[in-house]
């Protein structure tokens, strides 16, 4: 049990690349649903130039995110509409969807990009 929160938060370069690409691609699925946490949103922007020295980019993280999985701009709508559909759906069953395991199955699907399908 933590009795005591850190004062600060680990710095991006203390978490590994892969993880922490992760983390943005996550971030990425919950802002095109306008589901990103303003703060965390506000973190990240903050975060950029870290981001930008540890993934070699110079873009924001938004950037960072689609190039890493070869991703293009209209992937947004697509994740949008993907995101409403999933939701009808859910409603159907009588489930509910949260935005967090919404963005977990979308980012089991994706693959950074120039990795091979390891799938199968």
């Amino acid at each position: 049990m933590m009795l005591f929160r850190p004062r600060h938060k680990p710095a991006p370069a203390s978490v590994p690349p892969e993880t922490r690409l992760l983390d943005l691609a996550d971030s990425f699925i919950l802002k095109c649903i306008d589901e990103l946490d303003p703060r965390q949103e506000a973190r990240l922007r903050e975060d950029t130039p870290q981001l930008q020295r540890l993934f070699n980019h110079t873009g924001g993280w938004e950037d960072i995110v689609m190039s890493r999985y070869g991703l293009v701009p209209e992937v947004r709508g697509a994740i949008r509409a993907l995101w409403s559909r999933s939701r009808a759906v859910a409603v159907e069953h009588d489930e509910v969807i949260t935005p967090q395991a919404f963005a977990r199955a979308v980012l089991g699907k994706m693959q950074p990009h120039g990795e091979q399908d390891r799938r199968g």
